[in-house]
C-alpha cells in the first residue's frame, strides 16, 4: 500500500502526516529518538559557546548585609517577646494562652535567625581552625549531627544547638502564675460607682428577711479563722490552751465585707450591688478577677470603756435606768447566762457572759455602733467575692446626732434581741467558762455586734430588701404602717470607684528574660565573631554551588561511589585556595585530598572573588 510521509528538514521537528501501515511504527520511534538527541546536543553546544557564565562575582566584606538584617530581625523578635511579657496592657489583651503562642512563634524566629548566622561562623571556624573535612562541612551546612565521619566537637555543638530551641520552649512555659492588670475605665459598660448596704449575691430576699441569714454568712469566715478546728473532744475545744494565735497585724479582712480593725473594733463595709457583682462574674473566665476600690460608709462597732465606771447598778441607777426592762438573757445551763441589752433609741448595746456570782452590770461590755467612712478593696472572681483590704479609723467618729446616716440605728425599730439571741448564744457561749480570758472573746463580741446591726438593717431597709422604699430612705415605727420616713439615710449612694481587671499571664522574672534573650545574644556574638574572621575565604553563599564552581575536577574521583549514599569510607579534606587573576577579581579554588589539609589562605576586602 502506498505511503505518504512529510518530514521537516530541521532535526528538532518531525511530523508524519499519514501512516497507513503498522510496519512503520518502529521507524517512527527511531526517527523521534534521533531527533531528541540532536536537539539536546544542540542545546549543550549553544551553552558551551555562550560568551557569559551564570555565576555572580562578589566583593569581600567584613559582614554580610544578610547577617545584619538577620540580627536585626532576631533583636526585633526579642523586643516583641519582652513587650509581650512586660507590658500589662498587651499581656492583659493576649491572656496567658495567647502569650504562650506569641512567644513560641517569636522564639522560632529567633532560632531561625541564630542558625542562619551561626552556619557561616562555623564554616569559617572549620576552614581556619578545624580539619576542613568535607564531612564536617556537610554536617554544618545541613545541621546533621549524626552524619558519618563528623568530628566529635562539631557533633556535640550541633546537638546542643538542636536541643537549644527545645529547651527554651520548655523553659519559658514554666513561668506561670503571673497576672496582667488593666484599669477599667468609666466608659466601660460594667463600670459602677453605686454603693450601699447590699448583701452578697443570692442572699436577699431569702426567708423572712429578718437578717439572720446574712448574720451567719458574715460571721462564719471570722469564726473559721478564730476556731481551732483540729480539736476532737469537748475538753479540747473548750480549753484555753487550744486557742489559735491572734493575728500579728490588724486590720484583718474576713469574708464579703467584714474588717477586724483591732481587738475591740469591727467594721462592716458597704458593698457594690449584688446584681452588678453577678454581671461581672458572668464575664470572667477561669483565673480572671476584678478588684474594685472606693471610700464607702461602714457599720462600725467598738467597745466603750465608759461602762467601767458604772459597774454598780444601785449606785449608778441614772446610767442604767434607760435600759431597765429591755434586758434579755439566755440560760447556758451551768450557772452562766448570756445577756443582751439594747435600747431602740440609743446607739449603744451591752453584751455579757455572766457567771452566777456576777450581776449583768459587772460582766457587761458596752458597744457603740455608728456609720462612718472606710476605704476598702474587693476582689471578684468567677465564683466568689471577698474584701481583701480595708482601712478604717480605730477611734469612732463622734457623729452629729441629727445626721440622717446615723438615724438608721437610733431612730429605727430593729428588735435585735428578738431575732438574734439564739445567734449570740451560738457564737459566744463557746467562751464560757474556761475560755472567758481568751484574747478572741472581745474580737468575737465586736464581730457579732457589728454584723448584727449591719445584717438587720440590710435585710430590713437595704436597697435589695423587699421593704425597700425605692429611694435612699427608710421608714420607722410599727410595720407595716411606718410613722416616719428618714431621707438621705446613706443606704444607697455613689462613690468614685477604681476598678482593675486581672487576667492570668506569664510570670515576670529575670530568668524568663534570660531565656528569651539567649538566642539573640548568641546571634549578636556570632556576627561579631564572623566579622573578626572575615579574612577566611568562606562567604555567606558557601555551599554546593560555590564548591562546584571552584572545584578541581581531578580531585572529584575521590568521591566515586558515593553518588547515591552520600557517604564516604574515610575523611576527605576540602582545601580552599585563592588563585590570583588579572583584573579586579580573584578565583577561589577547591580541591579534595586524603592527607592532611592545607591551611586556608586569606582574602582581601579590596578584591572581588568568583
Amino acid at each position: 500500500m502506498a505511503q505518504n510521509k512529510s518530514v521537516s528538514g530541521d532535526a528538532r521537528g518531525i511530523q508524519l502526516s499519514v501512516l497507513e501501515q503498522p510496519d512503520h511504527m518502529a521507524a517512527l520511534s527511531d526517527l523521534t529518538e534521533r531527533g531528541m538527541r540532536d536537539d539536546s546536543e544542540l542545546d549543550r553546544r549553544r551553552l558551551l559557546d555562550a560568551p557569559d557564565h551564570f555565576g555572580r562575582e562578589t566583593a569581600a566584606s567584613v559582614v554580610s548585609t544578610m547577617d545584619i538584617w538577620t540580627l536585626v530581625c532576631s533583636l526585633a523578635a526579642l523586643a516583641l517577646a519582652v513587650t509581650t511579657v512586660a507590658s500589662d496592657h498587651l499581656a492583659w489583651r493576649l491572656g496567658y494562652v495567647h502569650q504562650l503562642q506569641v512567644i513560641g512563634f517569636l522564639l522560632s524566629i529567633m532560632g531561625f535567625c541564630l542558625s542562619n548566622v551561626l552556619s557561616t561562623l562555623f564554616l569559617r571556624c572549620e576552614a581556619r581552625f578545624g580539619r576542613s573535612t568535607i564531612q564536617d562541612y556537610e554536617a554544618i551546612m545541613r545541621n546533621k549531627p549524626f552524619a558519618s565521619k563528623v568530628d566529635w566537637p562539631w557533633r556535640a555543638t550541633l546537638l546542643i544547638l538542636s536541643a537549644l530551641p527545645l529547651g527554651l520552649s520548655v523553659a519559658y512555659k514554666r513561668f506561670t502564675g503571673g497576672a496582667a492588670i488593666e484599669r477599667v475605665k468609666q466608659n466601660h459598660e460594667l463600670y459602677s460607682d453605686q454603693w450601699g448596704m447590699f448583701a452578697p449575691p443570692g442572699l436577699l430576699p431569702l426567708g423572712w428577711n429578718s437578717g439572720t441569714i446574712l448574720m451567719y454568712n458574715a460571721t462564719t469566715p471570722f469564726l473559721k479563722a478564730s476556731t481551732n478546728q483540729s480539736a476532737t473532744t469537748d475538753s479540747q475545744y473548750a480549753s484555753l490552751a487550744s486557742d489559735l494565735p491572734f493575728p500579728a497585724t490588724t486590720p484583718s479582712p474576713y469574708g464579703f465585707n467584714t474588717l477586724l480593725i483591732n481587738k475591740t473594733a469591727v467594721a462592716v463595709l458597704d458593698a457594690p450591688p449584688s446584681d452588678w457583682i453577678t454581671n461581672v462574674q458572668r464575664q470572667l473566665s477561669l483565673g480572671e478577677s476584678w478588684s474594685i476600690t472606693a471610700t464607702v460608709l461602714a457599720t462600725v462597732s467598738a467597745s466603750d470603756d465608759a461602762v467601767d465606771s458604772h459597774r454598780n447598778e444601785t449606785q449608778d441607777s441614772v446610767f442604767w435606768s434607760p435600759f431597765y426592762g429591755v434586758l434579755q438573757t439566755q440560760n447556758l445551763f451551768d450557772g452562766w447566762n448570756l445577756g443582751f441589752l439594747k435600747h431602740e433609741q440609743d446607739k449603744w448595746c451591752f453584751v455579757a457572759l455572766q457567771s452566777s456570782n456576777q450581776t449583768f452590770a459587772q460582766a457587761a461590755s458596752m458597744w457603740n455602733t455608728v456609720r462612718q467612712s472606710c476605704h476598702g478593696t474587693w476582689r471578684i472572681t468567677q465564683g466568689d467575692v471577698q474584701l481583701i483590704e480595708a482601712d478604717c479609723a480605730a477611734d469612732l467618729e463622734d457623729p452629729d446626732p441629727s445626721d440622717n446616716q446615723q438615724l438608721v440605728f437610733t431612730q429605727n425599730i430593729l428588735a435585735l434581741p428578738d431575732y438574734y439571741m439564739p445567734i449570740l448564744n451560738e457564737f459566744l457561749a463557746q467562751f464560757h467558762p474556761n475560755r472567758i480570758d481568751s484574747e478572741w472573746l472581745m474580737p468575737t463580741i465586736a464581730m457579732v455586734v457589728a454584723n448584727m446591726y449591719w445584717s438587720r438593717v440590710t435585710a430590713m431597709n437595704g436597697p435589695e430588701s423587699p421593704h425597700w422604699f425605692g429611694t435612699n430612705s427608710f421608714g420607722y415605727g410599727l410595720a407595716p404602717r411606718y410613722n416616719h420616713t428618714v431621707t438621705n439615710a446613706g443606704l444607697l449612694y455613689t462613690s468614685s470607684s477604681t476598678i482593675y481587671s486581672s487576667r492570668p499571664s506569664m510570670r515576670r522574672s529575670r530568668w524568663l528574660y534570660v531565656a528569651l534573650a539567649a538566642q539573640p545574644v548568641m546571634a549578636f556574638l556570632a556576627v561579631l565573631t564572623s566579622m573578626a574572621t572575615h579574612g577566611v575565604p568562606v562567604g555567606k553563599g558557601f555551599g554546593l554551588v560555590a564548591i562546584l564552581a571552584g572545584i578541581e575536577k581531578g580531585s572529584l574521583s575521590l568521591l566515586a561511589g558515593a553518588g547515591y549514599s552520600g557517604e564516604l569510607t574515610r575523611r576527605i579534606y576540602l582545601n580552599v585556595g585563592v588563585q590570583e587573576m588579572k583584573g579586579a577579581s580573584d578565583k577561589l579554588s577547591y580541591w579534595l585530598e586524603t592527607g592532611r589539609r592545607t591551611a586556608s589562605e586569606s582574602i582581601s576586602l579590596s578584591r572581588s572573588y568568583c
